[in-house]
């Protein structure tokens, strides 16, 4: 039997983050860090897309969206890395004024 769940996995991250790749041309990193210097179970995740830019370029060489995990929002890990994948998309849309990888 197969196992059932709510929520996005990290295929989906890994799908998403290619989506956003190729959508906006750009490079696509996952960081996940302890939160602090001493072990509490936290953590902190950067999902950040980086692009290819001449010297001088007044464009963004690197948009960027983080977050602490666990947060108030009630999604784990993968359900987090998966939103933030989401906002990282929205927001490289504002920065260059692009379409978002998610049409309404």
């Amino acid at each position: 039997m197969g196992k059932s769940t709510n929520g996005p996995d990290w295929t989906d991250v890994l799908m998403t983050i290619r989506a956003i790749e190729v959508t906006h041309e750009c490079r696509v990193e996952v960081v996940i860090t302890t939160a602090s210097n001493g072990h509490n179970g936290g953590g902190r995740v950067e999902v950040r897309a980086v692009f290819d830019t001449l010297p001088g370029s007044a464009s963004a060489a690197r948009v960027w969206v983080e977050f602490h995990w666990p947060s108030g929002r009630g999604l784990g890990l993968v359900g987090s890395a998966y939103r933030a994948l989401l906002e990282l998309d929205y927001k490289i849309s504002h920065e260059y004024r692009q379409g978002d990888l998610i049409v309404p």
